[in-house]
């Protein structure tokens, strides 16, 4: 997995890097559910749960992209990656 850590830089977003370690680690990919939204249509709120085997991560944001981005994120973290290098 490290050897993937080196090149974060060359990932430009948070689901990239997850999908990539999972696969190389798991040989799963993560899977992104949205369990809510609420608000206006032109204030929705998207609540997005992200899956890795029996891991779970949720987080929320003001459109789907950007909750799974959010929650792709926490699941690195839980998965002690270090993500610093994306951009």
């Amino acid at each position: 997995m490290w050897e993937i850590l080196e090149k974060a830089a060359t990932y430009k977003d948070f689901k990239s890097l997850l999908q990539e370690v999972t696969q190389k680690e798991f040989k799963v990919v993560p899977t992104y559910t949205v369990i809510k939204s609420e608000g206006p249509e032109h204030e929705k709120v998207f609540t997005v749960e992200c899956r890795v085997k029996d891991l779970k991560t949720v987080s929320t944001g003001r459109s789907k992209k950007r909750a799974e981005q959010q929650a792709a994120k926490e699941m690195l973290k839980v998965l002690g990656v270090n993500y610093q290098k994306l951009k």
